[in-house]
């Protein structure tokens, strides 16, 4: 797709290998080199790196605040104890000099004690073994169904037996000014702004703190079912039932080019990372690939138009994949470069209507008409555990900004879900979004959240943890 996306997937697989003293603005040392040589190792070992996000801000932010995503490959616990020192938050736990770490390697693999000593306790461990107290038990009735992946070891699933922290909404501010049901809604990247988009043909800019409207702007001829915002934030796409896409200038509100090729409605669109393509899918059962730059087709994934319906299309955050779900049930994994398919999955017995890949890039979800959603790896696709509502059908799937928590939307209401274990979220004491909602999209930043109801509104959310 151009050089530019190989350009902007080095600059940010570098800065995951980065230190975080070094991030901080201090001085690199021995210690610094020695956790980029820890990532380095990690990312070769399991073939994902310890933290990875869709923006570098949120990159930064995981590196500095949060722990490592588990190790998902069977290797010794000497080697878990070494690679967890080497990418320490603390550079005083890491080991000394890369000699130390070479001696160590080589009594792992020649299964002798290894001359260096892990400390008690290193903050944010990758392993995910932390102490609880015996009574601590998973609650029955969250997840249905747990499959651990031959590959994944029990410590992944070893944090169901937390209390993951509750979420509370409060403070909700309406956005009221369409004149037909909302059909999308999202952030832009730095918070600040809001887009929805309509069955009254517009789309609206909101300010997110106020809710005051921005900008209303119409274009399409027909019902507006789906937007998204491009990384940078200066460029919106909307795509409607007249079969168009329009891409938007998101500053001052006007169209730059309407792309054209689709033969049916067109129900989904997302941007790359690096905002050089779009994806569109349709329900005329194709799924196409534009340019940002010129509004020109690249091409179309595989042999889509024997493909059902397509509702939701989704890019992994390294730009390497793309899942999408449609509505004879099935998720389709895409190898974004060649535009072939990589893994078909046939688990839902009903229309797909959201797909949504965590933002570390490590976990795909999808929300199904079937009344589940499943949560998987996302590379491999394998089902990791199933979330099940019999009585009610999931309209939508959406993670928190660091990865760790999964929401999703339907006529059951609005829930929330802790990612490794599958555990509900939800606060009692909360001012809690009820009845059928459509849609829920996450702030960039976690601190907000949106969500859209049956009626001619949307709702911004003040979201924070509560352990009460």
């Amino acid at each position: 797709m151009g050089e530019d996306k190989t350009t902007t997937v080095a600059v940010a697989y570098t800065l995951a290998y980065v230190a975080p003293e070094v991030l901080n603005g201090k001085r690199q040392t021995r210690q610094s080199d020695i956790y980029s040589l820890g990532a380095t190792l990690r990312q070769f070992l399991i073939g994902r790196p310890a933290f990875a996000a869709a923006t570098n801000a949120a990159l930064i932010a995981q590196i500095l605040s949060y722990p490592p995503m588990p190790l998902m490959v069977d290797i010794p616990s000497e080697l878990v104890d070494l690679l967890d020192m080497m990418i320490s938050k603390d550079a005083a736990d890491r080991p000394e000099t890369a000699a130390e770490v070479e001696d160590a390697l080589r009594a792992i693999q020649q299964n002798r004690p290894a001359s260096f000593t892990a400390p008690a306790q290193i903050v944010n461990s990758s392993k995910a073994t932390i102490s609880v107290p015996e009574a601590t038990t998973v609650e029955p009735g969250d997840v249905t169904e747990r499959i651990a992946p031959p590959y994944v070891t029990q410590p992944f699933f070893a944090q169901a037996t937390l209390s993951p922290p509750l979420v509370r909404l409060a403070d909700p501010v309406v956005l009221a000014g369409h004149d037909g049901s909302v059909n999308a809604i999202e952030f832009s990247p730095d918070g600040s702004k809001l887009v929805s988009a309509s069955d009254d043909r517009s789309i609206i800019f909101w300010d997110t703190a106020s809710g005051d409207i921005v900008r209303k702007v119409e274009g399409h001829n027909d019902w507006v079912n789906a937007v998204a915002y491009s990384l940078e934030g200066d460029k919106v796409a909307t795509a409607s039932d007249d079969n168009t896409i329009i891409l938007w200038d998101a500053t001052t509100g006007t169209e730059q080019h309407r792309l054209a090729g689709h033969t049916a409605n067109v129900n989904s669109v997302a941007f790359s990372p690096d905002s050089s393509t779009l994806a569109s899918a349709s329900f005329d059962g194709s799924v196409m690939l534009w340019n940002v730059d010129d509004g020109t087709h690249q091409q179309t994934l595989g042999d889509t138009l024997d493909l059902n319906s397509v509702h939701s299309v989704v890019y992994r955050s390294d730009g390497f994949a793309i899942a999408t779900g449609s509505f004879d049930g099935t998720l389709i994994l895409w190898d974004a470069e060649t535009g072939q398919k990589q893994l078909t999955i046939e688990d839902h017995t009903d229309w797909v209507t959201s797909v949504a890949f965590s933002p570390d890039g490590n976990v795909l979800a999808s929300g199904s008409v079937d009344g589940t959603t499943i949560v998987r790896d996302a590379i491999t696709g394998e089902k990791y555990y199933k979330l099940d509502a019999p009585v009610a059908r999931v309209n939508s799937v959406a993670f928190s900004p660091d990865s760790r928590s999964l929401a999703t939307a339907g006529t059951a209401g609005l829930g929330f879900w802790d990612v490794a274990s599958g555990r509900k979220q939800n606060s009692p004491t909360s001012d809690f979004a009820h009845g059928v909602i459509s849609l829920v999209a996450f702030g960039h930043d976690g601190t907000k959240l949106a969500t859209v109801g049956a009626d001619e509104s949307a709702t911004v959310w003040s979201l924070a943890p509560n352990s009460h």
